[in-house]
């Protein structure tokens, strides 16, 4: 099999003509680009006589998963879909890890408060019409820009202040309701060890915004009021 190239933060990088085996120290400035993944796309020369006697039904067509890798945003949204129930919405940090948190830039829980994750990490979500933002906390040692992304696509950006913790709040009204979505924190600055590429997490909330939500609380104590008078 040859790796020709491969998408690397949504760009098309070449790798090395005719290279089945990467060497760490040789290629490990190459390797950190892929955030730990490698994406293939292959083609089919020739099909194979064989009919495919031990496989079950498939739940993705090879083809259609293909088609959706030449666009981020639209690969995240479609394969939320399949995301397995007890993935969405759960609980966080958690107190145990599972293969699929593990393969979505999540470290394992160490019993704390927040959790970790190595440059980039996926949450499956599901939201209510009247949820409409998302708030969090994050820390990374040396900082440097993070990006949220819904489905892909770009939500916000701030600057990290080196080791301290700092509290954004995100619209999520763009983000579709009764649904699962995939919400994806992405720090932006390469690391040159592994160290450098960790960030925090802690205290996510999802729910209504400050204004609807003393609006709403305004209303549930007018009649109240007016009983009493």
């Amino acid at each position: 099999m040859r790796f020709r190239d491969a998408i690397v933060d949504g760009r098309r990088q070449k790798f090395i003509p005719e290279m089945r085996l990467w060497h760490y120290e040789a290629h490990v400035g190459m390797l950190r680009q892929t955030s730990g993944s490698l994406a293939m796309r292959v083609r089919v020369d020739t099909p194979i006589a064989d009919a495919a006697h031990v496989q079950s039904r498939w739940a993705i067509r090879v083809v259609d998963l293909a088609q959706w890798m030449t666009s981020q945003a639209e690969a995240m949204a479609k394969l939320s879909a399949f995301a397995p129930e007890s993935a969405v919405s759960a609980s966080f940090p958690g107190t145990c890890s599972d293969k699929l948190q593990l393969l979505n830039g999540w470290l394992s829980p160490a019993g704390q408060r927040s959790r970790q994750a190595y440059r980039r990490a996926r949450w499956y979500l599901r939201r209510r019409r009247d949820q409409t933002r998302i708030s969090l906390e994050v820390c990374s040692e040396l900082g440097g820009p993070f990006t949220l992304l819904v489905n892909g696509e770009p939500l916000a950006t701030v600057s990290l202040p080196p080791a301290e913790w700092k509290w954004f709040s995100v619209d999520l009204s763009g983000a579709p309701f009764d649904e699962a979505f995939v919400m994806e924190i992405r720090l932006e600055r390469a690391p040159w060890q592994f160290s450098e590429g960790l960030s925090s997490v802690r205290r996510r909330r999802i729910g209504e915004s400050g204004m609807k939500r003393l609006m709403r609380g305004a209303q549930s104590i007018l009649p109240s009021a007016a009983a009493l008078g």
